[in-house]
């Protein structure tokens, strides 16, 4: 914005009228979305365009449409976190339609076993579901083991 010239008011009211309606009416979603999804979102709102958002490069997924027009999922995987521990170990989990694998422990170290949680059935994670679903924890561990962020 060039000195003493004005904010474009229609893109800050666009955006604060977006946040009052989240934060007073409690809006709920049970899309998927996620931390990094919400700068481009919030700049789809206060009214950047499409193409200047993508320019950005930034590893969110513009939500807008998702959250407020009740569109499709705009996502149906990611990385929560994944970190070579000292031993070169991967730790971390992954997250691929309903399902979360993780492979640490309560103090974020390593296991060598996997967790597998249904969070759409379960999103307190308090079932274990690896030792009866092998298979899928196999073919989830394969997806974790790439560490590259995939495309939907």
């Amino acid at each position: 914005m060039a000195s003493g010239s004005a904010p474009n008011t229609t893109n800050f009211c666009s955006f604060y009228v977006i946040v009052f309606f989240v934060l007073v009416f409690s809006y709920k979603s049970n899309k998927k979305v996620f931390v990094t999804d919400w700068v481009p979102t919030l700049l789809h709102a206060a009214g950047m365009a499409e193409e200047e958002i993508n320019a950005l490069g930034l590893d969110g997924v513009d939500q807008y449409d998702t959250l407020f027009n009740n569109g499709p999922e705009a996502r149906s995987n990611f990385i929560y976190n994944i970190w070579a521990d000292a031993n070169g170990n991967n730790v971390g989990a992954i997250r691929s339609g309903p399902f979360k694998l993780l492979n640490f422990d309560s103090s974020m170290q390593y296991q060598d076993n996997f967790e597998l949680y249904n969070l759409e059935e379960d999103p307190t994670e308090s079932t274990d579901l690896a030792p009866d679903n092998a298979s899928l924890v196999d073919e989830l561990k394969i997806m974790f083991n790439v560490r590259t962020k995939w495309e939907d």
